[in-house]
């Protein structure tokens, strides 16, 4: 038990780490994501000079086409060109240009034929252009584009099918473990529970491991060293319930063997 088994155990506990890790950064980003969402200003574009991003928004009636959109902005070095069109919903890109001087300039979309009443009412985008990366990466709301320079929906689509392959591999694990010692003749306690005759303990192995109540059983610690006995109160197919009499506490993962069965050591 000792050789083997102690490799499966240190596998096992190696994923779970990377699993929990994975798991925790999943959940921070969609946190993260979630969060920046909400404070994020909504009509608010950055971007640094010489660069371009693509915006979206919604426009106060129906777009009939493309050329009907126009902009009036506060800076002839931040420009708008204009993708798509559906409905009232249109995506563009901004771009500020590479003479485009550090600050925050108005933007207002609207459609060619409006009158300058009817303009007034679309929304106005404030553009922010930034110096430099670290500048820019300062302004961010999110906590991974500030620290890290990643979109936390990167760090989501990453950590998600990678936490998935750990869940997998420790149930496959997990699996190879629990038959390498079904082999041996030795069943991992899974429940531990503490009663006035010392403790009851529930473990894999049941009547088609040879198990009957009476039985006599040893227990093992994780290196396959005795640290007491147990008797079978009640077996089932797969699992059984035994009785630890004393009050002796239990090692952290415990094993059982029926006294009779052969030792591994004997192999």
């Amino acid at each position: 038990m000792r050789g083997r088994v102690e490799s499966s155990a240190s596998r096992i506990a190696l994923v779970h780490g990377v699993g929990a890790f994975l798991g925790c950064l999943f959940l921070a980003s969609i946190l993260d994501s979630c969060v920046a969402g909400y404070l994020e200003p909504k009509r608010e574009v950055r971007l640094l000079a010489g660069s371009t991003v693509l915006v979206s928004g919604k426009a106060e009636i129906r777009i009939p086409e493309l050329n009907w959109l126009t902009y009036e902005s506060e800076s002839p070095e931040i420009a708008v060109d204009f993708v798509e069109c559906q409905g009232r919903l249109w995506r563009a890109k901004v771009e500020a240009s590479d003479i485009a001087a550090p600050g925050s300039y108005a933007v207002r979309i609207f459609l060619h034929g409006e009158d300058e009443e009817e303009a007034r009412e679309n929304p106005v985008y404030t553009v922010r252009v930034f110096a430099d990366e670290a500048a820019l990466r300062s302004s961010e709301t999110s906590l991974f584009r500030r620290y890290a320079g990643v979109s936390p929906m990167a760090v989501t689509a990453f950590s998600f099918p990678l936490m998935l392959v750990c869940l997998g591999m420790s149930h496959r694990l997990w699996s190879q473990q629990e038959s390498l010692l079904h082999r041996k003749g030795i069943g991992a306690v899974f429940r531990a529970k503490k009663v006035k005759e010392g403790w009851e303990i529930a473990f894999a192995l049941g009547r088609d491991d040879g198990i009957r109540p009476g039985d006599t059983l040893e227990i093992l610690d994780r290196h396959g060293r005795p640290a007491g006995r147990a008797r079978v109160t009640s077996a089932g197919a797969s699992d059984s319930i035994a009785c630890v009499s004393g009050s002796a506490s239990l090692p952290t993962d415990a094993y059982v063997r029926l006294v009779n069965a052969p030792s591994e050591d004997s192999d």
